[in-house]
This record gives structure tokens, sequence and C-alpha cells, in this order.
């Protein structure tokens, strides 16, 4: 193996178009970790915001969350196995990340690809599906033949609530920006599609939420008080992110306290990749069984292409890009 490898490495805190490709030593595990030759990584949304500082984290590192490699060094059991992951407040925030050759990261924070997956599907899902069980659990876990409500639905996490939602036995209802994206909706997961931009969508989700037990909302601000009186007495809703404009809300406060209802915040940068594996390893006979798939992609990118793909994801790009590091799979 050679000593050097080729990384995505920011030096401060900047547009990612500045983003170079640079020589970097390749890291040693220490005890207790592993490393990885990196086969998939996506750039999402986070990745963008960390490149900008937006979200804090020290500089210079090699960015990125999502990751799926091989293990090559640093545990005898796991050498040459497929693994997948991603990362919460360690690997591609407080430490170097996945958008590199290689990468070191926790024995603990890697559980093997299931069989199915293939290295690129598997590097653009595990902060989706991550995410979207920590939300669920978080909002009040599963409840079979209860409805979830989720918005953000044609997104990667609205995608991953939805199945994993399914797989369980719930019923669905998505939540998308306009009736553009419902019709590809309606024949996935979701028993219904309300689209936001309609006039009377208050009405309409109350309508097809039948009283939902539980709801993931990725969207935020006004969102809120559109899908508090969709649930039933004792549901839960997870926010997952805000509008950067207009975050805040008006809540029917006496509506709140006598529906018994539950409101709670998840923001997995605070969680770690320990914590990704421990959830994905979980997730293991959904995929096996082919309930879950992977994360909708939008394109494939080499390491020299990775500007771009933090340009398409900053540009709300439908999928997932991904860099391929290794420019072949094995």
């Amino acid at each position: 193996m050679a000593d050097t490898m080729r990384a995505l490495l920011a030096h401060n805190a900047g547009d990612p178009k500045d983003l170079r490709i640079e020589e970097a030593p390749i890291p040693t595990p220490e005890a207790g970790e592993v490393l990885i030759r990196i086969t998939a990584a996506a750039v999402n949304r986070s990745d963008a915001l960390s490149c900008r500082g937006i979200l804090p984290g020290p500089f210079p590192r090699i960015l990125g969350r999502d990751f799926a490699g091989v293990v090559v060094a640093g545990s005898t059991e796991l050498e040459g196995v497929r693994v997948w992951g991603s990362g919460g407040r360690d690997l591609g925030l407080a430490m170097n990340g996945s958008h590199a050759e290689y990468m070191v990261a926790p024995v603990s924070g890697v559980t093997p690809i299931p069989d199915r997956l293939s290295d690129i599907e598997a590097g653009a899902s595990g902060l989706a599906y991550f995410t979207a069980a920590e939300a669920i659990a978080r909002a009040g876990g599963m409840r079979p033949g209860k409805t979830c409500i989720v918005t953000g639905a044609a997104g990667g996490v609205g995608g991953a609530v939805a199945a994993l939602a399914h797989w369980q036995g719930m019923r669905v209802v998505g939540v998308v920006k306009s009736d553009a994206e419902s019709e590809r909706l309606r024949r996935s997961h979701f028993s219904e599609v309300v689209p936001a931009d309609a006039p009377n969508f208050v009405t309409l989700l109350a309508d097809a939420a039948e009283e939902a037990v539980l709801a993931v909302d990725v969207v935020g601000g006004s969102m809120i008080a559109a899908i508090l009186p969709a649930l039933a007495v004792g549901g839960g809703l997870c926010i997952l992110g805000a509008p950067a404009a207009n975050p805040l809300a008006a809540v029917d406060t006496l509506h709140f306290y006598r529906q018994e209802l539950r409101l709670v915040g998840l923001h997995t940068g605070r969680l770690t990749s320990t914590d990704s594996a421990r959830v994905l390893a979980s997730l293991a006979d959904g995929f096996a069984s082919g309930a879950l798939v992977g994360a909708p992609i939008f394109a494939t990118y080499p390491l020299d292409s990775a500007q771009q793909a933090y340009h398409d994801v900053e540009s709300g790009v439908a999928g997932r890009p991904v860099l391929v590091p290794a420019g072949t799979l094995p």
C-alpha cells in the first residue's frame, strides 16, 4: 500500500467551489479503529454546510459523513469485509471524513453492507436511513396498522421514513412541495400523497392522515402548525430541519396539551458513527428481504469532480450525488 492518498481537504470555511483534491498521508488506525478503502461516499447537504462553516468543526479536515468501503487494516475479523456507515458529531464534522480514498473509523462505527446493496447504494444511504430510523423512534416508534406522516417525502430521508414505516406495517401519508411530485410517490410506499401548495392543504392533510400516531418533518417552520392538528391523541412529531428565512411556527398550545401531543427535535450531528452503525445493523433484515432499498442516487462522480457534486447537492437535485474515490469498484 502507498503512503499517501488523494483527499478532498478543506483548509478553512468557504465556498465548496474552492475545494481542491490534495495528496494526504493514508491514516493509521489506532486501537479500536479500522482503515477503510472508500468505494463510495455521498455528498449530503450537511457536508456543504460543514464546508461553509455553518455546521461547526475544525479546519483543516477531510469532509464527508456517509461511506461505503472495504476494511483493509485494524481488525482481522473485518479485514476484507464491505462495510458502511455515517458520521454524527465525529466523522466528517469533528474529524476527517469519507471524501478521500481512505478513512479511519471506530470499529463500533461500521457494520457489514447487506448483500442486496451495492457499494454505491450503501454509500448513498447511511445517513438517510440512520436519520429516518432515529426520527421515527423519537416520535414514538413504529405502530403497525397506524398512520405515519412524513414531509419532504420525495427526498432521501423522507423516502427512508416511508420505507421503514411501510416495512413495519404502517400506513404512510407523504407531503410534497407540489402535485408534480405526487404521482411518482403514489406508486411507492405511500397510501396518500398531499401537495403542500394545495389551497386547502391543512384540511387535506388531516383527512388523509386519519389521526396519525407519528410524524417526521424535514421542513419545519409553518409546516409544524399543519401537522399537529392531524395527529391523534398522544401522537408525536419529530422535526429534522427548519427554513433559514422563517423558522418560526405558531402552535395552538390549547390543542397541543389537550391532545397530549409530543414535539421533539433531532440533530444527527449530536450523535456518533457508533449510533449510526447500531441503527443500520438493526435494519439488516429489511435490506435482506428487499423491503428496504438504497436511497435514490442523482449521479456518481470521480473524486476530481467533487466540486460539481457539492454544487449539485446545494442546487437541490433529486437523489444523492455520490463520490467514487477509488475510481472503480471492487
